[in-house]
């Protein structure tokens, strides 16, 4: 069954492909394909997949066995061990402290793992196994009844992101802004944390030297830590096209803010649009931005695009915070705030 995921998912700007295929085998793995853009719905998923779920693991206090090493045909393992003994030939020493050296590479060689049977290194040199850790859930399964009483480390919160048949994308978003309230307003926050960040959320921030802007929130916002005071995080940042009616403020449309360095041929150029790493609370000046999307024609554009439109509610608690930000009259005349 073909699923699209919603949600906090950010979409192909960020964080890759957003429509996946689950197949189970018959050896009971599922197996996640992805295509390789959320909007190119004729191509389909390819490649092997990438298994998801076990049919069995080790239980979680139990050590698993160690990852083979390469055989020694792989990685030339006689002649590396030539090349080592020939180099002896040119010591400069003197002979007791040669054949100190020839002692000690020896050992090394004996400690080796024959044909690659890590099993058979020395107990000094296997990795230690580190029990898996245990996270006591943030909040309590009464308070959580709704969704089950779950807390995740994960950048998702536990609610059904799928929408298909019987299930609109309005499902998800009104599920996901209910559990967003929760989190916000609810009793399993304590007392005096500073405002929960989730993935995908909107944000004013400034950074240094910079004015206001707005971002979005694409990495490192798990739900654990949503309400941390050290939280830190990447977003991306936005652009904003003024109103052609209203001077003053965020009135207008917000796009990704394009990285001009960015070059799809070299890594090294960074991401198609602007991301600003480690964020921390002291550069946000607005949690929680309201936001919606509407399709515009823009004279320079052969196709209809996206923008990005803040809500009057915000930009009124901006105005609050941050005087220069003023309402204009007209619209404080037409809404109830």
């Amino acid at each position: 069954m073909e699923t699209e995921f919603a949600g906090m998912c950010t979409n192909q700007y960020w964080d890759g492909a957003h429509e996946i295929l689950l197949r189970k085998d018959i050896h009971g793995v599922v197996r996640a394909y992805f295509r390789k853009s959320s909007k190119a719905t004729t191509w389909l998923p390819e490649g092997e997949g990438y298994p998801i779920f076990r049919t069995s693991v080790p239980p979680h206090d139990e050590a698993p066995p160690p990852a083979r090493a390469k055989p020694d045909t792989a990685w030339n393992r006689l002649e590396i061990e030539g090349t080592i003994r020939s180099w002896y030939a040119y010591f400069t020493g003197d002979n007791q402290y040669l054949e100190l050296v020839k002692a000690e590479w020896q050992r090394r060689f004996n400690e080796l793992p024959q044909g690659g049977d890590t099993t058979l290194l020395p107990d000094r040199l296997k990795l230690p196994w580190e029990p898996l850790p245990k996270r006591a859930p943030r909040q309590v399964a009464d308070d959580l009844e709704e969704y089950g009483g779950l807390s995740s480390c994960l950048e998702n919160p536990p609610l059904n992101p799928i929408s298909g048949p019987g299930r609109k994308p309005a499902d998800v978003i009104k599920e996901l802004d209910a559990y967003k309230h929760h989190m916000r307003e609810g009793q399993c926050v304590p007392e005096g944390s500073p405002p929960a960040v989730f993935q995908a959320d909107y944000l004013f921030g400034q950074m240094p030297g910079r004015g206001i802007a707005l971002f979005r929130v694409c990495n490192g916002a798990t739900l654990a830590n949503c309400v941390d005071v050290d939280i830190s995080f990447t977003a991306v940042e936005y652009e904003h096209t003024p109103h052609p009616e209203v001077d003053a403020g965020f009135w207008g449309t917000f796009e990704p803010l394009p990285n001009a360095r960015y070059n799809s041929e070299d890594s090294r150029s960074g991401t198609k649009f602007v991301r600003h790493l480690n964020v921390t609370r002291e550069f946000i000046v607005l949690y929680g931005v309201e936001t919606f999307t509407e399709r515009i024609t823009v004279p320079d554009r052969p196709m209809p695009i996206t923008v990005v439109r803040v809500t009057a509610a915000t930009l009124h608690r901006l105005s609050v915070l941050r005087p220069e930000f003023t309402m204009p009259d007209e619209v404080l005349s037409l809404i109830h705030i």
